[in-house]
């Protein structure tokens, strides 16, 4: 199957395909960021569960920001009947609150975004929303559906020669497939995600398919794919340092852990997940909790850690949204279930 004729799509990332991704993970984000409370002072040795709350609430204040920003968007569209413009602020925010799993209400703003770019005939804008939209319905663990809006997704983008939102699109699917156990086709997905990416120069998306792969790899569980698995959480980790994409770099370096976990390499997988805990506190919230989870899980083994990913689960699990998306979450969401039924 050659890049442009699959009829698979994948990619989202903690950012938008739009572009605004609110700084999460970086440093250098947006200036109200700077206006965020301080957070506590880190102390030596793991964090504690308040601790992680306490960046949780500074990250869901980041949110919050950027509720506000996209709503500011959207009255300045409405005054100019600047459709368009609503409609991508819809979006931004819709990923915002996806990212801190906030579902429910990421749905409704990312259907009202659908609706207004159809309605406008933008087909790009419906892929970008479409692709949105998929990394949702894959969070929840509502896999099927999820494949069909991909699809949709990369049809889209193919037929516009949008290769940004078809490799966003394209790399989520790889993640999707990554979670349904389908490995062998999540690798070919995510590589070409990672050929896009290199074609129209997207760091963030470089980093993002290494991530992928690394848990496409660890999904086949071969010795061979965990070394190819290792490969490509340590690529992916020295691209996000570089670039500074925190939350990327805390991802890759938790696979990094299980990678030489698996290789009987210990105290490496813990060094990792030391340094993966260090950069998660930076960000407050990961696109990728659920495997750091699991990861702190696995490499540490402990009582305490076990607890709290317990307890994180059970929070994350009081914001998804409603009684159907909470169970559909913790039955198929990414890597939760495994965690559960491991631990």
């Amino acid at each position: 199957r050659t890049r442009r004729s699959s009829s698979r799509a994948p990619g989202a990332q903690p950012s938008d395909p739009s572009g605004d991704d609110f700084g999460r993970g970086r440093r250098d984000g947006p200036a109200g960021l700077a206006s965020l409370p301080a957070l506590p002072a880190r102390r030596a040795g793991r964090p504690r569960l308040d601790e992680l709350h306490a960046h949780s609430v500074a990250a869901q204040l980041a949110v919050e920001m950027a509720r506000s920003y996209a709503e500011q968007a959207i009255v300045e569209a409405v005054k100019l009947r600047r459709t368009a413009l609503e409609a991508g602020a819809l979006v931004v925010l819709g990923n915002a609150l996806v990212g801190l799993r906030r579902l429910a209400p990421a749905r409704v703003e990312l259907d009202r975004a659908m609706g207004l770019y159809a309605t406008l005939g933008l087909r790009d804008g419906v892929g970008t929303a479409l692709t949105s939209y998929g990394r949702l319905l894959r969070l929840a663990g509502r896999t099927g559906e999820a494949e069909r809006q991909l699809v949709r997704a990369v049809e889209i983008a193919e037929e516009l020669s949008a290769r940004r939102t078809e490799a966003y699109a394209r790399a989520e699917m790889g993640l999707l497939l990554a979670q349904e156990g389908r490995a062998n086709e999540a690798v070919v997905e995510i590589r070409q995600a990672g050929e896009l990416g290199a074609e129209i120069g997207d760091a963030r998306l470089g980093a993002m398919a290494g991530v992928a792969a690394s848990v496409a790899y660890l999904a086949r569980g071969q010795e061979r794919d965990t070394i190819g698995a290792q490969a490509a959480a340590l690529g992916a980790a020295d691209l996000a340092a570089e670039m500074r994409f925190r939350d990327l770099e805390a991802a890759a370096r938790c696979l990094l852990a299980r990678a030489y976990l698996r290789l009987g390499d210990g105290a490496r997988a813990v060094a990792q997940i030391e340094a993966a805990a260090e950069l998660r506190m930076e960000v407050g919230f990961c696109e990728f909790e659920e495997w750091m989870l699991l990861g702190r899980c696995e490499v540490l083994g402990s009582a305490e850690a076990i607890a709290q990913t317990r307890e994180r689960l059970r929070l994350i699990g009081s914001v998804v949204g409603d009684d159907a998306l909470r169970a559909s979450y913790f039955a198929h969401g990414p890597a939760v279930a495994e965690i559960t039924s491991r631990f």
